[in-house]
């Protein structure tokens, strides 16, 4: 722990922005709605190398949410047959596309083959934890060894009851904790939360300083093994040169046309989920930016922007006719634009700060996320 804070110090006191901060090979930047933060190389390495000290020569193990491992599995001679999970967007097309000529790997979600080894790192909320264990005891072999990133005991009041709870439902699914090792596991700090971070005054450069616990749990038995899916909150996402917009669904209309953003100076000042006022925005950005706007003319200029890119596979949506309209589109001009300038200007800020090769920013996707195709327009 001395040596973790000494390097928090150290890093505080360099002034290196620009100079690279990876994201993560060959992906867009992490998204704040997708809570995701990404291991560091070493700590992708060393569970990685866990897993496979827990396996054999042609076992499978389970990547749950973890982009990094992926990539550090790539770039090992491991061999094992990876199976990849994650959610449906634009970083889980981007690792498909990556290991499309690796025959160790697998993104069929159907999960024919019985893990001997599972890798998790849900986001650090207690039904994200049940979920994804759950769901993780249900696609592994009896005896094999799950490898989970938790929070340490001091990230938020409740945290020990959430471990308590999380270890209970790791019970109900026959899997023993057998090991836990706090503070271990190193994140990369995502462009997101330095954007919050400096929006908050804290001007220190801090590209490493969030440390996650490795808990393993063994399964002992079939049990009461249950799978517990967590939708994705819907909504329409366009990456433009790896930065991402994405316009949530809503129960309830905006007035406006116009982006207003719900704090002063765009960036929201925290990452946390339950942070006041942050269910006032319904467009998020890569960079922690977020606007409240009319969810119809949004989706409307999303779309425009995408189809003028080709984004979009022609005549996949009929039911986007009406958003197609050449009216609606005169419309939403004036927002098309600010979209675009919204992108441009994220792109270059997270140049200077991160660094020009820090993401793949030839990365260009626009898709619709969980549901969200089934709401009206």
């Amino acid at each position: 722990m001395q040596r973790h804070v000494q390097v928090l110090i150290d890093d505080a006191t360099m002034i290196v922005p620009g100079n690279g901060h990876p994201q993560g090979s060959g992906l867009a930047l992490p998204h704040p709605m997708d809570a995701e933060w990404r291991f560091t190389d070493g700590t992708a390495d060393d569970l990685l190398a866990a897993a496979v000290d827990a396996t054999n020569e042609g076992d499978a193990i389970l990547l749950m949410g973890v982009p990094s491992v992926v990539i550090a599995a790539l770039r090992s001679r491991h061999e094992r047959l990876f199976s990849v999970v994650g959610e449906h967007n634009v970083i889980s097309d981007e690792l498909r596309f990556l290991t499309a000529k690796d025959d160790r790997f697998d993104h069929d979600d159907a999960g024919q083959r019985l893990a001997a080894a599972a890798i998790l790192d849900p986001p650090w909320y207690l039904h994200q934890f049940c979920g994804m264990l759950s769901e993780a005891a249900s696609r592994c072999a009896i005896g094999a060894h799950v490898f989970l990133s938790a929070p340490s005991e001091t990230v938020r009041p409740s945290i020990r009851d959430d471990l308590r709870q999380i270890d209970a439902t790791a019970s109900q699914c026959s899997l023993e904790l057998v090991d836990h090792v706090p503070g271990m596991l190193g994140y990369r700090t995502p462009f997101f939360e330095m954007n919050a971070l400096r929006a908050s005054g804290i001007g220190a450069w801090l590209p490493e300083w969030r440390r996650g616990s490795k808990r393993v749990y063994r399964k002992n038995s079939h049990g009461r093994a249950f799978i517990s899916k967590l939708p994705a909150r819907s909504g329409f996402e366009v990456t433009l040169s790896g930065v991402r917009l994405r316009l949530l669904d809503v129960a309830q209309e905006r007035a406006t046309t116009d982006l207003i953003p719900i704090h002063s100076g765009e960036v929201f000042p925290t990452v946390s989920m339950r942070a006041p006022r942050r269910s006032e925005a319904v467009l998020w950005t890569s960079g922690n930016r977020a606007f409240s706007v009319e969810h119809k003319a949004c989706l409307a200029a999303l779309i425009t922007i995408a189809e003028d890119r080709r984004l979009l596979p022609e005549g996949l949506y009929p039911e986007l006719s009406p958003v197609r309209n050449p009216k609606t589109i005169d419309r939403v001009s004036p927002l098309i634009q600010k979209l675009l300038e919204l992108a441009e200007r994220e792109f270059a800020e997270a140049t200077n700060l991160l660094g020009p090769e820090a993401w793949e920013t030839a990365a260009n996707d626009a898709r619709f996320l969980s549901d969200s195709r089934e709401a009206p327009l």
